[in-house]
């Protein structure tokens, strides 16, 4: 997993999404639509950007267009400014780019949409300079824990470390010796564990390493020291409670907005399946209509049929709402 960075100033200005989420028929309207006391769906009043630079990808060599409109969430022209403003309508909202670019949203090509989500939520040790400085930042993170939520923190990379190492489990106690605390490098394969979250887990000093990972051990070869790799990290971090609630909610919409920052309205979870409750949170930014862009689902294998499950479940309760919503905007047309 590569590092997050905010950006520190945007390269495109603009960016337009060009595909729509699934539609239920229940709560407010998506957002792009407005619903009509009838219960019905009518376009709202299209917006024209013009005043910049507008790319529209379209065939193999650059070709710019003076102005764009775009209506219910979709590009319905582009073309001159005057054509435009003809196309959008009495009442359209303009735009002035002000020598900006716009271009289409890019598509994330490989991403961990939803587990970096969920790393926006934990305390933020990237750049830590040091255990003492990884231990102040958890502890100022506590106050931002609900009651009962394991204590996580994503980022820290042990190599640039002042010791050169990860934290030990009696390190990570000095942050609590009673609720679970997990610190994860900015790869996401390596971590450390207090001595709360190895017995919420089940791992004591008589496990053995998985396949593919190791519980670093003490002097005395067996004592479990903290730091976790790879498939020994996913024993422990497949134990933390799931994201419920304003938890999931805040998991999706953080990721949706750094995407987004990106110019990104297509994004990726190449690992589904990471987190035992990965496929409910997807399945409640689906129900809750939190998604404003196109998210790509890829399920680890291990997590292949239930995802699949998942899929056809939506599937099956979202076809009828997306037939509602689809004639409703083929009626509007008319």
């Amino acid at each position: 997993m590569t590092q997050v960075q905010r950006p520190r100033s945007a390269l495109v200005a603009a960016s337009i999404a060009l595909a729509q989420t699934c539609t239920p028929n229940v709560g407010n309207a998506h957002e792009g639509v407005a619903a009509t006391t009838a219960g019905r769906v009518a376009p709202v009043q299209a917006v024209v950007y013009f005043g910049g630079d507008i790319l529209t990808m379209a065939g193999p060599t650059p070709s710019h267009v003076e102005a764009l409109v775009v209506r219910d969430g979709r590009i319905a022209y582009v073309g001159s400014r005057a054509e435009a403003l003809a196309a959008a309508g009495a009442g359209a909202t303009t735009v002035d780019l002000a020598g900006r670019t716009l271009v289409p949203g890019f598509i994330d090509a490989h991403g961990h949409f939803i587990n970096t989500g969920k790393n926006l939520v934990d305390a933020d040790l990237f750049n830590t300079r040091d255990i003492p400085d990884l231990l102040a930042r958890m502890k100022a993170h506590v106050a931002h824990v609900p009651e009962g939520a394991w204590i996580v923190g994503f980022g820290y990379q042990a190599r640039n470390l002042t010791e050169r190492r990860a934290p030990t489990t009696d390190e990570l106690d000095s942050i609590s010796k009673d609720r679970p605390v997990l610190v994860v490098d900015s790869s996401g394969h390596l971590g450390a564990a207090n001595s709360a979250a190895f017995r919420a887990a089940g791992i004591t000093a008589d496990t053995p390493n998985p396949a593919g990972g190791a519980f670093a051990r003490k002097a005395d070869g067996k004592s479990l020291a903290g730091p976790v790799e790879e498939t020994a990290l996913n024993l422990v971090r497949e134990k933390r409670p799931a994201f419920t609630g304003a938890l999931a909610d805040a998991v999706v919409t953080g990721a949706q907005d750094l995407w987004a920052s990106f110019g990104q309205t297509t994004a990726m979870e190449c690992g589904l399946g990471l987190g035992n409750d990965d496929i409910a949170i997807v399945r409640n930014a689906i129900d809750k209509r939190l998604l404003a862009l196109d998210l790509y689902v890829c399920a680890k294998d291990s997590a292949t049929d239930e995802t699949i499950a998942a899929a056809n479940r939506v599937a099956r309760d979202y076809a009828g709402a997306r037939s509602d919503s689809l004639s409703e905007r083929q009626g509007a047309l008319v």
